[in-house]
C-alpha cells in the first residue's frame, strides 16, 4: 500500500479590508457632524452707578414684644448704614456650547471699592455669543458673601436679580442680596440678634462714578477655537497606521 505524503497549507488567506475601513473613515470625514469644544468668554461691563437700600428685621419666631422691636431696630439701623450710592464694577465668565449657556460653569462677580462678592451663577444671558457682546445678565446664588469661614456671625441666604444694559445710557439694575445675622453673646448678654438683612440695589440716574475702574469694560479674552480638522486628521492617520499594522501581522501568520 503506497502512502503518499502531502503538504497542507494551513495558512488562512488574508482578507484585506483596508479599503473598506478607509472608506468608512472617509465617509465619517465627509458626513459626520463637527463637534466644538465648550467655549469660554470673559469680559466686564462699564461702571454702573447704583443705589443700595438696606433693611433689617429680627426673627419673629425667636423674639416677641419689646425684644422683637429692639432687635429689629438694631438690625435695621445697621443695614441702613450701608444705604447709599455706589459705583458697581462687574466682570463675567460665560461658558457655552453652540450658544447654549452652561449655567453650572458661568458666573458674574460684582465689586465695590471695599467689597467683592463671590462668583454668582449666571442663569441666562442675552446677546451675541460670537462677538462676546451681551446686554442682559440674569443671576442667582445662595453663597455670595465672602469670608464666612472667618465670620461665623453671618450666614448666606440669597443673591439674585439682573443687569440690563440694552440702553447703555439708561442701564437697569435689580439686585436683592440677603444674609442672616446669627446670635452673638458677650458675657451672657445678647449683642447681635438673629435677624435677616436685605439690600436692594437699583441703577441710579445720572450717577457720580468713581474715576478708576478695576475692570476695563469689554471682552478681555479671545474666543477659544473649536476642535480643528488637524486634530481629526491626526486621529485618522493613527487609525490608518493601526490598519496597516493589523494587515502586516495577518500577512505574516
Amino acid at each position: 500500500m503506497n502512502h503518499h505524503s502531502c503538504s497542507v497549507n494551513s495558512r488562512t488567506p488574508v482578507v484585506r479590508r483596508r479599503p473598506v475601513i478607509l472608506g468608512a473613515v472617509l465617509f465619517f470625514i465627509l458626513f459626520a457632524p463637527a463637534y466644538a469644544a465648550p467655549t469660554t468668554l470673559k469680559g466686564s461691563l462699564d461702571r454702573l452707578g447704583v443705589t443700595a437700600v438696606g433693611s433689617g428685621v429680627a426673627d419673629a419666631k425667636k423674639y416677641a414684644g419689646a425684644d422683637l422691636v429692639a432687635n429689629t431696630k438694631q438690625a435695621d439701623d445697621y443695614a441702613k448704614k450701608y444705604s447709599k450710592d455706589y459705583t458697581l464694577f462687574t466682570k463675567y465668565e460665560i461658558v457655552h456650547e453652540d450658544s447654549k449657556l452652561d449655567t453650572s460653569a458661568s458666573f458674574i462677580t460684582f465689586s465695590m471699592p471695599t467689597f467683592k462678592t463671590l462668583p454668582i451663577a449666571l442663569k441666562k444671558v442675552t446677546g451675541d455669543f460670537a462677538k462676546n457682546e451681551f446686554t442682559r445678565f440674569e443671576f442667582e446664588a445662595t453663597k455670595w458673601y465672602p469670608d464666612l469661614e472667618k465670620n461665623f456671625a453671618i450666614k448666606n441666604v440669597s443673591f439674585k436679580g439682573f443687569v440690563d444694559i440694552s440702553d447703555a445710557t439708561k442701564p437697569v439694575v435689580d439686585i436683592t442680596a440677603v444674609y442672616e445675622w446669627q446670635e452673638v453673646f458677650e458675657k451672657g448678654a445678647l449683642v447681635q440678634p438673629l435677624a435677616t438683612l436685605t439690600y436692594k440695589t437699583s441703577a441710579k440716574e445720572n450717577p457720580g462714578l468713581a474715576e478708576w475702574n478695576p475692570y476695563p469694560p469689554g471682552p478681555v479674552a479671545a474666543v477659544p477655537e473649536p476642535l480643528s480638522s488637524t486634530m481629526l486628521l491626526a486621529g485618522i492617520a493613527f487609525l490608518a497606521s493601526r490598519v496597516r499594522r493589523i494587515d502586516s501581522r495577518r500577512a505574516r501568520d
